[in-house]
């Protein structure tokens, strides 16, 4: 999701919500491909339609980042090379 994008969905979110905590975790890259930071979320499926519902009412212009995503972005191979779902361990680009 573009930096633009993540922050104001963000802002948007109350501070107590599941939904804030969730993107609060995302971790911030900079592609090879594109020069401008992009905030990957890693969450659980069910999470992930979570922040659907609640962008769809608070900022829509989030949508169509979290709909695109939803197996390369959510699901990363784990130790051992099984699927993970929830907590993800996080491996930065160098």
């Amino acid at each position: 999701m573009p930096l633009p994008v993540y922050d104001g969905f963000v802002d948007k979110c109350d501070q107590a919500s599941r939904e804030y905590a969730i993107l609060k975790n995302a971790i911030l890259v900079s592609p090879e491909i594109q020069q401008d930071r992009i905030a990957e979320i890693y969450c659980s499926l069910e999470d992930a339609d979570k922040l659907i519902v609640r962008a769809s009412d608070i900022y829509p212009d989030a949508v169509e980042y979290i709909k695109r995503y939803p197996t390369t972005q959510l699901q990363k191979p784990c130790d051992g090379g099984e699927l993970c779902y929830g907590e993800v361990k996080r491996n930065y680009h160098s």
